[in-house]
């Protein structure tokens, strides 16, 4: 009995040891961290208490005098010198000095109290501060995009700190996400949406509302538009060849056709990570045709010999930076997922890819950074449309996502049935116009023919072009819940 008594109680004691040693590294982090932020404090505070940019920042009343201090003296001292002034040890010897009267179109409203006699005084200095501090950081991490919104919608408006999110599901979010936008449209509020962020099936709807004019139409009760929604929900075999016999069977034809062709370019013998056209071409045509149409409930064909619907909005299918921001319309962000399951980088294994978002200013993510997006959606920048966004942001079912296993990631590459894209990379010279992009493209269709593309399993650090990481010449593009829905 006191031999399974020890025994326990040595058990117990190296079950300890694991909390002990945390709670001791916890405590050397803390220690560490505090005497690094008391180190910078200091020099940024100076001997003499609080420093000249602390008094400044807090008497900036208007965004181009935080935008010069923040240019003048940099973001980190700017931050430094707010957040001295919201601890207790930053505690300023004298009061900050009172704010000017500004005009209505610099001054914020939000940041001042009404008393019950009318009179206006500034708020507790914590939330005054800490307002001002989180402006300063959206300013200047969003600067350009507010910018854009603030012309288009009126500074007065602070449209900029509103925004709407519509979250994916297929076709059931759309639905919900367009009963949400006629909504906010009935209570009079959906104009002062800054900012529109969709993802998947929320892509739908908001795309749908975007490339539409006149919302008082759009969203009417009744209205001709949302009878062409509901006669559309079956948009996934909506593609341009199912409108007919004749073009079901040509659509059939051009499967059975381009599924040995897929696995020819893309497997084997070659390994060049194409879109062949099929079931992603098809997808992305139904998105278009029931939520894209340029005159609603009007059934018509796809023209001939270029596979486009002449019902279709240009504005789908021409560069994404002429959508908004308006009067009326907020900033679009379309929300997709870069695979990168084939990077070794910590900040992607974890979840094999990176968020990825499709804007009228730029295109990218933390781990690829970000590219201009440019007026002509030409060239290499094919996909930056809100046609091609919508479906990329809605793809699904893709063999890069990790929610299948290896054989059916397979079959899928290998039959065509991917809905996702792959495009053309950016910094690491192989678009049009960059260094020895024409080398680089050579070497990669050397690296992609057989029997030298057989070695990318053996030698993978050689064949770094055509894995999904961050230095691959393509990038493969898909759902954006496969990140974050």
């Amino acid at each position: 009995m006191d031999h399974s008594r020890h025994r326990i109680a040595r058990r117990i004691s190296r079950a300890a040891l694991v909390p002990a040693f945390l709670l001791a590294a916890c405590a050397h982090d803390y220690t560490r961290w505090e005497g690094t932020v008391a180190a910078r404090t200091e020099s940024v505070r100076g001997p003499a208490g609080t420093s000249d940019l602390t008094r400044s920042a807090l008497s900036a009343t208007t965004r181009s005098e935080t935008r010069e201090l923040i240019e003048r003296n940099g973001a980190f001292a700017y931050y430094s010198a707010l957040m001295i002034e919201a601890t207790p040890d930053g505690a300023t010897a004298e009061p900050a000095p009172e704010r000017r009267a500004t005009s209505t179109a610099e001054s914020d409203p939000s940041e001042t109290e009404t008393k019950p006699d009318g009179a206006a005084t500034a708020p507790p200095n914590r939330h005054r501060r800490t307002s001002r501090l989180n402006r300063a950081k959206l300013d200047f991490m969003y600067g350009d995009e507010f910018r854009r919104i603030r012309e288009a919608k009126g500074a007065e408006r602070h449209t900029e700190y509103v925004g709407l999110a519509l979250s994916g599901g297929g076709i059931r979010s759309a639905t919900f996400c367009t009963g949400v936008v006629r909504g906010l449209h009935d209570l009079g509020v959906l104009h002062e949406v800054g900012f529109l962020s969709t993802v998947s099936g929320g892509g739908y709807a908001g795309s749908w509302y975007m490339l539409h004019d006149d919302p008082d139409e759009l969203l009417r009760p009744g209205s001709e538009h949302l009878q062409h929604l509901t006669q559309h929900g079956h948009y996934l075999t909506d593609g341009h060849a199912s409108k007919s016999t004749v073009e079901l069977i040509s659509n059939f034809g051009a499967h059975v056709c381009f599924w040995p062709f897929a696995a020819f370019v893309n497997e084997v013998p070659f390994h060049y990570q194409r879109n062949p056209w099929g079931v992603r071409e098809d997808y992305r045509q139904g998105i278009q045709q029931a939520f894209h149409y340029d005159r609603p409930l009007l059934r018509t064909h796809s023209n001939w010999g270029t596979c486009r619907d002449e019902n279709l909005l240009r504005t789908s299918e021409e560069s994404i930076a002429g959508v908004g921001p308006s009067r009326d319309k907020p900033f679009w962000i379309v929300n997709a997922h870069v695979s990168l399951k084939d990077d070794p980088s910590p900040l992607v294994k974890n979840r094999s890819g990176d968020a990825f978002e499709l804007t009228p200013l730029r295109a990218g993510s933390r781990a690829t950074d970000y590219v201009h997006v440019e007026c002509d959606a030409e060239g290499s920048r094919w996909w930056m449309t809100p046609a091609y966004g919508v479906a990329i942001s809605g793809a699904a079912v893709d063999s890069t996502s990790l929610k299948q296993g290896w054989l059916a990631s397979k079959l899928l590459y290998l039959l065509n049935f991917d809905l996702g894209y792959f495009v053309d990379a950016w910094g690491v010279g192989w678009v049009e116009g960059d260094d020895c992009a024409s080398w680089n493209q050579t070497a990669y269709f050397l690296k992609g023919v057989l029997p030298v593309s057989l070695l990318r399993w053996i030698v993978p650090p050689w064949f770094e072009d055509h894995r999904l990481t961050t230095e691959g010449k393509r990038l493969a593009l898909t759902d954006g819940g496969h990140f974050e829905n």
